[in-house]
Protein backbone atom coordinates (compact mmCIF):
# COMPACT_ATOMS: atom_id res chain seq x y z
CA UNK A 1 0.00 0.00 0.00
CA UNK A 2 1.39 3.42 -0.87
CA UNK A 3 1.74 6.20 1.68
CA UNK A 4 -0.83 8.28 -0.21
CA UNK A 5 -3.34 5.40 -0.20
CA UNK A 6 -2.76 4.78 3.51
CA UNK A 7 -3.18 8.43 4.41
CA UNK A 8 -6.30 8.63 2.25
CA UNK A 9 -7.82 5.63 4.01
CA UNK A 10 -6.93 7.10 7.42
CA UNK A 11 -8.67 10.34 6.47
CA UNK A 12 -11.67 8.46 5.11
CA UNK A 13 -12.24 6.46 8.30
CA UNK A 14 -11.25 9.41 10.52
CA UNK A 15 -8.43 7.41 12.10
CA UNK A 16 -6.86 8.85 15.24
CA UNK A 17 -3.39 8.14 13.82
CA UNK A 18 -1.58 6.92 10.73
CA UNK A 19 1.58 4.81 10.95
CA UNK A 20 3.65 2.96 8.40
CA UNK A 21 5.57 -0.20 9.14
CA UNK A 22 7.15 -3.19 7.45
CA UNK A 23 6.79 -6.68 8.84
CA UNK A 24 9.51 -7.77 6.42
CA UNK A 25 12.20 -5.34 7.66
CA UNK A 26 10.71 -4.52 11.06
CA UNK A 27 10.82 -0.79 10.33
CA UNK A 28 8.15 1.09 12.26
CA UNK A 29 6.56 -2.01 13.83
CA UNK A 30 7.39 -1.01 17.40
CA UNK A 31 6.20 2.56 16.83
CA UNK A 32 2.96 1.30 15.30
CA UNK A 33 2.16 -0.88 18.31
CA UNK A 34 3.15 1.88 20.74
CA UNK A 35 0.80 4.25 18.93
CA UNK A 36 -2.03 1.70 19.03
CA UNK A 37 -1.53 1.18 22.77
CA UNK A 38 -1.38 4.92 23.48
CA UNK A 39 -4.64 5.42 21.60
CA UNK A 40 -6.36 2.87 23.83
CA UNK A 41 -4.92 4.35 27.05
CA UNK A 42 -5.54 8.04 26.42
CA UNK A 43 -8.60 9.97 25.28
CA UNK A 44 -8.62 12.53 22.45
CA UNK A 45 -7.56 15.27 24.91
CA UNK A 46 -4.50 13.34 26.08
CA UNK A 47 -6.00 12.32 29.42
CA UNK A 48 -5.27 8.85 30.79
CA UNK A 49 -8.35 6.63 30.57
CA UNK A 50 -8.96 4.75 33.80
CA UNK A 51 -9.45 1.01 33.71
CA UNK A 52 -12.44 0.08 31.57
CA UNK A 53 -14.15 -3.15 30.73
CA UNK A 54 -12.97 -3.69 27.16
CA UNK A 55 -14.54 -6.83 25.74
CA UNK A 56 -15.09 -8.05 22.24
CA UNK A 57 -18.82 -7.98 22.93
CA UNK A 58 -18.80 -4.19 23.21
CA UNK A 59 -21.49 -2.92 20.87
CA UNK A 60 -20.37 -0.67 18.01
CA UNK A 61 -22.57 2.12 19.38
CA UNK A 62 -20.70 2.01 22.70
CA UNK A 63 -17.29 2.49 21.12
CA UNK A 64 -15.70 5.91 21.04
CA UNK A 65 -16.28 7.51 17.62
CA UNK A 66 -13.25 8.28 15.48
CA UNK A 67 -11.01 5.87 17.35
CA UNK A 68 -10.78 3.05 14.82
CA UNK A 69 -7.57 1.05 14.56
CA UNK A 70 -6.79 -0.54 11.21
CA UNK A 71 -3.59 -2.47 10.75
CA UNK A 72 -2.81 -3.48 7.18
Amino acid sequence: MSTAAGESMADEIKAAAYCECSAKTGDGVREMFETAVRLTLYDSKGNFVEKQNHTQSTAQSERRPGRDCVIL
